[in-house]
């Protein structure tokens, strides 16, 4: 935005931040929202979180996330609010986020859940069976809700039909 006789800036787009000579510019490395100054960061970008000082207080400067397998650190750099496929933001005795991510125990899990050994989703062309594993999807199978009902059938196969009940059987055919 311009104030009236369009001069100067008193607004910037999302991702940009005003100058001290009231212009427009893009937020620092790794910041994602800086508004008022360019220079103070407000939301760091995925991958990166904001730096504190010795009291807690943002600087508002961004930096790498510091954290291994870290998807999003965006308050801290050095506390994962967000670990990547296949890992879990750990939680100490008490049930507190430590900022660190576990790896996920469940084979073929996409994204499990704080329990390293049960999991929210499995992976792509994987299924639910009764134990709470993930197994593959019956053949020709993209996505299915377990082992053996296909949700989405792989490109150029459609949903057999069983011929009695005229109900899909889960599996998919040519």
């Amino acid at each position: 935005e311009c104030n009236i006789d369009y001069r100067y800036c008193t607004k910037c787009a999302y991702g940009h931040g005003l100058t001290d000579t009231d212009t427009c510019h893009k937020c620092e490395e790794g910041c994602s929202e800086c508004n008022e100054n360019y220079t103070i960061c407000k939301e760091c970008s995925d991958g990166y979180g904001l730096i504190k000082d010795e009291n807690g207080i943002s600087t508002g400067k961004c930096k790498a996330c510091e954290v291994e397998n870290c998807q999003s650190c965006l308050f801290d750099y050095r506390f994962c609010v967000e670990c990547i496929q296949n890992y879990y933001p750990l939680k100490d005795e008490d049930g507190v986020y430590t900022g660190q991510c576990g790896k996920c125990n469940v084979r073929n899990c996409k994204e499990c859940s704080s329990d390293p050994n049960s999991y929210a989703e499995c992976e792509d062309g994987y299924g639910r069976n009764q134990d709470g594993k993930c197994i593959q999807c019956t053949e020709h199978c993209d996505r299915c809700d377990d082992a053996t009902t296909c949700i989405t059938c792989s490109y150029g196969y459609g949903y057999e039909i069983d011929p009695s009940s005229r109900l899909r059987t889960g599996k998919c055919v040519k």
